[in-house]
């Protein structure tokens, strides 16, 4: 079933792909994809990977956002095929964690990407355990701390870049402790979509 969706998957994503180009050309490859693997931002954000590409537009780093990409198809990999057992929104929602913690660019809509997934992932899910909430509680901490530096930054104006990249490396750190309490928080797949506890519980 896992490579009858996979198979299913690459072939709509190739067969949307392909229909867009044909109405919208080079334009559409442009705004959805090309765009994306070169961009640059070398503003503050709630990526790790800001201040080295700061540091590179001034002249100073080797670029190093240009391989932001390996880290996050590893690691999206890796939980797709780690996570198929737990249920079918558990990979996703891991994946989608990763992605975000890794990209080399983070905004605050980002994060709706990953939360939007998580009441689907909540029936596989022993969400009521401490370690969860804990984590959730320390990004939303994490996150506070993040905007404070940038609120001293960008409206007091205090050189603080160094201290919101190291806001921006304890975020990443929160990113992965949420991902690891997800995994460690996930049921086994009753083997019918249904969480195994559940299965069970009906039997």
């Amino acid at each position: 079933d896992g490579l009858k969706f996979g198979f299913s998957a690459a072939c709509c994503f190739v067969a949307l792909a392909g229909l867009f180009f044909a109405i919208y050309g080079w334009e559409f490859l442009e705004g959805s994809y090309l765009y994306h693997s070169r961009r640059l931002d070398p503003q503050h954000n709630f990526s790790a990977y800001f201040y080295p590409t700061a540091l590179y537009v001034e002249g100073r780093l080797p670029n190093l956002a240009r391989w932001a990409a390996l880290p996050q198809l590893a690691l999206c990999a890796w939980l797709g095929a780690a996570a198929a057992g737990r249920g079918p929104a558990v990979g996703p929602l891991l994946q989608t964690i990763a992605f975000v913690a890794a990209n080399k660019v983070i905004t605050a809509q980002y994060f709706v990407w990953w939360w939007s997934l998580l009441p689907l992932a909540l029936p596989w899910l022993q969400w009521r355990r401490w370690p969860f909430i804990r984590a959730l509680l320390l990004w939303a901490a994490c996150e506070v701390h993040w905007l404070l530096w940038a609120y001293l930054l960008e409206f007091r104006r205090w050189p603080v870049r160094v201290g919101v990249w190291a806001a921006s490396c304890v975020f990443l750190l929160a990113h992965a402790t949420v991902a690891v309490e997800v995994w460690r928080s996930a049921l086994r797949d009753g083997g019918d979509g249904e969480p195994v506890a559940q299965v069970e519980k009906s039997d």
